[in-house]
């Protein structure tokens, strides 16, 4: 049982926790895109908030300079590769949104396409409420509808990208394209299965221009659009 005493160091310990953490973020230095993008190594381990348009509704993410680059997906290395620790839970829709991102710089760090550096997240905050372009590049999502987290293996041979997943989650595929396997815990195959690519797929929505999948009893299925819908998900 607590003492008085205690109880009042425990709260100062939290409220200085808390104070510490948003010192670190309010401590953060304001940075332009191209400055970030023309010289990462000079901003290596600080703490910096840069404005641009986001691919992706995390964990992970690539910051674009602007809506049309994002849309476009220019170049990796016009672009940051932006990771959020294993703690972060996305509360909006993030993608194609213009974003302010707050994160410490990893000059060393190339992301999975090989950008022009990594950013390891502190905060996102959404500057656009709405998509800052209609999309016309197709993505796809992944809704894992099981209690189990999964490792995932998606792209095309040679450029596959490494994800994961917790349970109940969504995921955003770099790749729309390819070949999508989960993988359990101890590493073995769950499930493989080729992705859709033409737009005349029964998962496929053309007003987000998204293919749809989903994870249900150790097995990867296409999901038709219009059941889909009713997830909520928005692109």
């Amino acid at each position: 049982m607590t003492t008085p005493s205690l109880n009042r160091y425990l709260r100062r310990t939290n409220l200085y926790a808390v104070t510490l953490w948003f010192l670190l973020l309010t401590c953060a230095e304001g940075i332009e895109f191209d400055s970030l993008l023309n010289n990462p190594k000079a901003h290596d381990g600080k703490t910096v908030s840069v404005d641009g348009v986001i691919r992706g509704n995390g964990p992970t993410f690539e910051l674009y300079r602007d809506a049309s680059a994002a849309d476009s997906v220019s170049p990796p290395s016009t672009s940051f590769f932006v990771s959020a620790p294993d703690n972060w839970k996305a509360t909006q829709p993030y993608n194609m949104r213009r974003v302010r991102v707050t994160g410490i710089v990893e000059a060393r760090r190339h992301g999975i396409w090989g950008n022009a550096c990594a950013i390891a997240l502190k905060r996102i905050e959404v500057l656009s409420e709405a998509p800052a372009k209609h999309p016309s590049y197709p993505v796809a999502v992944v809704r894992n509808e099981t209690s189990e987290s999964y490792s995932l293996r998606a792209g095309p041979p040679g450029v596959e990208a490494q994800l994961s997943i917790g349970p109940r989650q969504f995921l955003l595929l770099p790749r729309y394209d390819g070949t999508l396997t989960v993988l359990g815990r101890d590493g073995t195959v769950v499930a493989k299965q080729k992705l859709n690519a033409t737009r005349e797929s029964a998962n496929f929505e053309s007003a987000q221009m998204v293919f749809y999948y989903r994870i249900t009893d150790r097995k990867l299925e296409a999901v038709k659009s219009v059941e889909a819908k009713r997830w909520g998900w928005k692109r």
